[in-house]
């Protein structure tokens, strides 16, 4: 909801600043360099889902031309809006390679730096023994392939402490 409010109040600058020029007889060229001067861009950015594939156009059936890992960052250099009215983001992979990842798949590192900070587990979380998914209410073990992301995650010591709660076992882990 945050980043569409964000790409609104974004497209609503864009507008201002191009009917700015038209009505100061500023040029295109004029009015771009005052968007880029003006806009986010760029920043760094990383991605809390597993892995997102980075396309060569802005559709999720381009050309896959590259993949970004969890926690591994990238630049934004852009965006634009695809036919669907799906927002992709221009980016630069560490290694160089250049493509466009849907924006709700990214968020900013200074936000994920954030996020992680305020839902860091308990010191003694370490020595917990299944992982609650908050929002599917299943509870895995610490190992298992289908961990919810971090936010999403609540810590039990014991399988019976996680049933209490009203969580019930992963289907893959069977904790």
């Amino acid at each position: 909801m945050k980043r569409i409010l964000v790409m609104f109040l974004s497209m609503m600058l864009v507008f201002g600043i191009c009917a700015a020029a038209q009505a100061s007889g500023t040029t295109f060229t004029d009015s771009a360099d005052m968007l880029e001067e003006a806009s986010q861009f760029p920043f760094l950015a990383e991605t809390d889902e597993t892995a997102v594939n980075v396309r060569a156009d802005v559709s999720t059936k381009a050309a896959k031309v590259g993949r970004l890992e969890r926690g591994e960052k990238l630049t934004v250099t852009d965006a634009s809006v695809n036919q669907k009215g799906e927002v992709w983001y221009a980016v630069t992979l560490q290694d160089g390679t250049e493509g466009y990842i849907r924006s709700d798949l990214l968020v900013k590192a200074e936000e994920m730096t954030v996020m992680r900070a305020a839902y860091q587990a308990p010191a003694e979380a370490s020595q917990r023994e299944y992982i609650g998914n908050r929002k599917s209410k299943k509870f895995h073990y610490p190992s298992c392939r289908t961990l919810p992301k971090e936010s999403n995650r609540i810590y039990f010591s014991s399988r019976e402490e996680a049933v209490d709660h009203g969580f019930d076992p992963c289907g893959n882990c069977e904790p």
